[in-house]
């Protein structure tokens, strides 16, 4: 004996108890796929630690984790690269004191003043703009008048 089906297509879904079941299965189908681990194709994200929205930033260049931290002696190499591209310096001492940096150029023996003072400037100009975080004080070496 085959029992007849009196209920329409799809009249299961229409009773309150029903909806409630599939929305408490989609409700722990959804829970248990956002709780799992990152599965091998899926891509893990990366935070923003130290990006200035939440106040700690590594944008200051004296920072010691910043890329962009100099010591003296980066900053004495870099600026003796610079005097070495000045046409007319012939050597260069360099001292610096905190945001000071003081700089004796030594050009030619028997060199025009005006020439002197036109590879001074030039010296000056160099190193400004290339190391602008200090106050460059630049000066001619004593020259000897034998």
């Amino acid at each position: 004996m085959r029992r007849s089906n009196s209920r329409k297509p799809g009249a299961a879904w229409a009773s309150p108890q029903a909806w409630s079941s599939f929305a408490a299965l989609a409700a722990l189908a959804v829970t248990v796929t956002a709780c799992s681990g990152a599965g091998p194709n899926q891509t893990k994200t990366n935070s923003y630690s130290r990006d200035g929205m939440l106040g700690a930033t590594q944008a200051n260049p004296n920072m010691i984790h910043s890329q962009t931290y100099h010591h003296y002696k980066d900053d004495k190499a870099l600026m003796q690269s610079t005097l070495s591209k000045v046409k007319g310096v012939v050597d260069a001492t360099i001292l610096t004191n905190g945001p000071d940096a003081y700089v004796t150029l030594k050009v030619p023996p028997g060199m025009k003043v005006a020439d002197a003072d036109q590879v001074l400037a030039n010296a000056q100009k160099a190193l400004s703009e290339n190391m602008p975080r200090y106050r460059m004080h630049v000066k001619l070496a004593k020259r000897s008048s034998r």
